[in-house]
This record gives structure tokens, C-alpha cells and sequence, in this order.
């Protein structure tokens, strides 16, 4: 007797609460939104983009926008990836760093201000660990500890003790001696780090500040925030700062203009200071004027600025303090860009919100979402995956919902349907019956797997 398993990997089969868990078998492991495009790694390995694309930000060896998923190159060792206005960083698992896009200040670390339409790699490293690009500078930390910058410098955001005219950096240079920086991110003009001892840095732009120091003085070096050792996580937006202590507690300082620091006011804090008294933030995302924070219980939150609908409540109004976004417990990982927002589910599922002018969102289209909005995988992600020498098949796939099975002649076939939770929502003990039906489920990713006594064969199914 074989028995024939369909596991459902989408998440919103039904809208009750998911247990949190660690996405596998579907599409991404990385997602990156930068300003109006966005790059992913799938859990393949490969390197795939869409959006704006003016000044090869993308890395498909053009320079025109593509509102399309489409894949970068052939490489299946993509690790990382970090996306900047008009350039981009990525790591591949070997340790080398990789750049593209805009070159004007030597973002790319190339040693020049050439642009690059696809990924080129930067220097001959092989211990980069971390990466972070920004509005023209980029920053990464190698193994060893050790914190590198290069790129723009005009408001000292380099952190090397300069700033100005004829500063820029166009190669990696190192930010003093120390072995012991865990974390580093930018995304405009100012800096964040942390130490392996849990304290917080920042340098460069501080006209709200966002540096965090107390008042809105600009540094090129960096400089310690407070004297808190209890700093986990920390995010750098467009004016604002944001950073997750030990404890779960979510810290924002910086500009207010739009309630992005979620304390129900308008005025700028010049120093960490605590949204609420809940210890259970998982994580916090930053964009221009706006925040998405992600807690632990899988629920997602935003306040701030929502004129293109960033903030993914399904209205263009600004909110002073945390709303929640819909009613889903299942969120898994939360990017924001400085216009949109990309999600990841605890099943894998991509969603996206914001503004969407050259297709940065993903869904195929020009036209702006001011909710989440699910992000088909491309078939050739969502099919291949699997290696196997099948003794049947599954035809046609992908389907609009009815999948024939062919193959294992003479025995005998029952299958059930469930969701990623275990929970059967269709089965069939017709012991003939080779037909799949699941027109009645929302498209996504199924896996297939089919055991007899002496071998088990998978094969993904896409349902469109």
C-alpha cells in the first residue's frame, strides 16, 4: 500500500493563529527591499530581483526596470544580501562580497566610481560576515570582528574621523582596530553598530537625532550610545533609529514627523526612548517616516507615515502609535525600504505593501498596495527543488487546482491534504482514486510526497 501525503506550505489556507516556525520548503530565505526594487535569495541558493532598475540596482546586466520576479545569473551559493538606494551588497557562502548598481561615490568598493549592471566582487576576501548598504555608502564586518566602510562621506557616515569633500572611500577601509564589532546597519546617511559586549555606536547624519546622543550634533567617528550593554538588535531608517534590548524591550529615537517613533506625538526624541512596556518585540523595521515592528507571538505592527500605504492597514492615513496589521499571527520576518514593506510568513509565503512605481513589490504590476499582498514564487522555484527518480507523475502541474497522478500501476493509492500544521483539510480513501482536487484552497506551494515500503519520492506542486 503507498500512501500519498500533501502537505500544504501556505499559511493562509485559513485565517486562525499559526504556531511560529522557521520557514522551509518554500520559496525565500532572504528578502531585501531597497528603494523602489527588491532582491531575494531562495532557499536554492539563487540571486532573484524586480522593481526599479535605472541604475543597475537589479544586477541582470541592464538598466531597465522589471516589474517581474526574474532570476540574476546562474550562481546557487548566495548567502546574504542588502539593498541600498541604487546599489546593492550580497555574500556568497564561500565569504566573498559582492556589489552593484550605482558607483558614484564608490559604494561598490571596486576601487573606482564605475557603475556595475551585475554583480561584481569586491576585492579577494574570503571572511566577510555581515553587510549593510546605504543611501552611497556600504558597511560589512569580516569574521574576525573587524567593521569596513567605503562609499560616500559627506556627513562623516564613513565613521573614519573625516567628512566632506574629497572624503569618499572607494575601496573597504577599516573603522579603527577593534576585532569585537556582531552587527552593523544603515540605510540613509547615519550609522548603527553594535558590539559583541551589547553596546550600541552610531556616527554620521544627526539633524534629528537619530544618532541617539541626546542633541543633533554630527560625528564621523563612532560613538557610543548611553552606557546600556544590552543591545540585541538595531535597525537605522531614514531619520530614525530603532534597536531591541535583551530583555524584548523595542527603543526608537530620532525624527517624529509622521509618528514614526509610535509614542502617540509628533516630537523628535534625541535619545533611545521605549515604545510601551511589552518585552515581547521579535523584531523592528525602518523606513522613510514610518515603523514595522514584529513581536514574538507573530503579530505585526506599524505607526508612522502611510501616504503609499507602507504602513499595510488598508488606508493612506498617518497613525501616531502602534496598529496592528490585520489580524495574522504567523508573520515570521519583517524588511522595509524607505517607500515599501516586504514580509516573510512562518510558511515561507512572501507579502509586500507600498509604493509600487517601477513593480518594486513583486506582484507584477505598477500599482501601489496599502495591504499585504501574497507574492506568487516563481514556477521554477516553486516546481524544481526536489531531486528524485519518480516512478510517477503529476500532470498538470502547475494547475488551477485539479492534479492527476500517473504512474505506479497495479497499486493502490489513498491520499490526504493537510495545511503546514498538521490539520487534514481534504482526504480521499478511494483506494482508485488518482485525482488531487484543490480548487477550494488559495494558491500557493504543496508538497507531495508519495512512501511505499521501500523508498519515499517528493515533488512540489504549485496551485495558481
Amino acid at each position: 500500500m503507498l500512501l500519498l501525503l500533501v502537505l500544504v506550505m501556505n499559511s493562509d489556507l485559513y485565517s486562525q493563529s499559526q504556531n511560529l516556525v522557521v520557514p522551509n520548503s518554500q520559496c525565500w530565505n532572504e528578502i531585501a527591499p531597497g528603494q523602489g526594487y527588491t532582491l531575494a535569495i531562495s532557499n536554492a541558493g539563487t540571486l532573484w530581483a524586480w522593481g526599479e532598475n535605472a541604475s543597475g540596482q537589479l544586477g541582470d546586466g541592464t538598466i531597465l526596470s522589471n516589474p517581474i520576479v526574474h532570476q540574476i545569473g546562474n550562481a546557487t551559493n548566495w548567502k546574504d544580501v542588502s539593498a541600498g538606494n541604487g546599489h546593492a551588497l550580497a555574500l556568497k557562502t564561500d565569504g566573498t562580497l559582492w556589489a552593484w548598481g550605482t558607483n558614484t561615490s564608490g559604494q561598490l568598493g571596486s576601487g573606482n566610481t564605475t557603475n556595475s549592471t551585475i554583480p561584481i566582487q569586491v576585492g579577494t576576501a574570503t571572511n566577510w560576515a555581515f553587510i549593510s548598504a546605504g543611501n552611497s555608502h556600504s558597511l560589512a564586518i569580516k569574521s574576525d570582528g573587524t567593521l569596513w566602510t567605503w562609499g560616500n562621506n559627506q556627513f562623516g557616515q564613513l565613521g573614519l574621523g573625516t567628512a566632506g569633500s574629497g572624503t569618499d572611500a572607494n575601496a573597504p577601509t577599516q573603522i579603527g582596530t577593534e576585532t569585537n564589532w556582531a552587527a552593523v546597519s544603515t540605510k540613509s546617511l547615519h550609522t548603527l553598530a553594535l558590539k559583541t559586549n551589547g553596546t550600541l555606536w552610531s556616527w554620521g547624519f544627526n539633524s534629528s537625532g537619530e544618532l541617539g546622543y541626546g542633541n543633533t550634533t554630527f560625528t564621523n567617528v563612532p560613538v557610543q550610545v548611553g552606557t546600556a550593554s544590552d543591545w540585541q538588535k538595531i535597525v537605522a531608517g531614514l531619520g530614525h533609529s530603532g534597536a531591541i534590548r535583551t530583555n524584548g524591550s523595542l527603543w526608537l529615537w530620532g525624527s517624529n514627523n509622521s509618528g514614526q517613533l509610535a509614542n502617540g506625538s509628533l516630537i523628535n526624541s534625541l535619545s533611545p526612548m521605549q515604545v510601551g512596556t511589552d518585552l515581547d518585540w521579535q523584531s523592528v523595521a525602518l523606513g522613510s517616516s514610518f515603523t514595522v515592528a514584529l513581536k514574538t507571538d507573530g503579530t505585526l505592527w506599524s505607526s508612522g507615515y502611510n501616504g503609499l500605504g507602507q504602513l499595510g492597514l488598508g488606508t493612506l492615513v498617518d497613525v501616531l502609535s502602534f496598529a496592528q496589521i490585520g489580524q495574522d499571527s504567523d508573520w515570521h520576518s519583517v524588511k522595509a525600504s524607505t517607500i515599501h514593506v516586504s514580509a516573510l510568513k512562518t510558511s515561507g509565503n512572501l507579502w509586500a505593501w507600498g509604493a509600487n512605481n517601477a513593480g518594486g513589490i513583486g506582484d507584477g504590476t505598477t500599482i501601489g498596495k496599502s495591504s499585504p499582498t501574497a507574492i506568487n514564487c516563481p514556477e521554477s522555484l516553486a516546481v524544481a527543488g526536489f531531486v528524485s527518480n519518480e516512478t510517477f507523475q503529476v500532470y498538470p502541474n502547475p494547475s488551477d487546482g485539479i492534479f492527476a497522478i500517473d504512474g505506479f500501476d497495479g497499486n493502490l493509492i489513498s491520499y490526504s491534504v493537510t495545511d503546514f500544521n498538521g490539520r487534514t483539510i481534504a482526504k480521499s480513501d478511494a483506494n482508485h482514486d488518482r485525482t488531487i482536487n484543490l480548487s477550494h484552497c488559495q494558491s500557493g506551494i504543496y508538497l507531495l510526497s508519495i512512501a511505499s515500503e521501500s523508498q519515499i519520492q517528493t515533488i512540489k506542486l504549485v496551485k495558481r
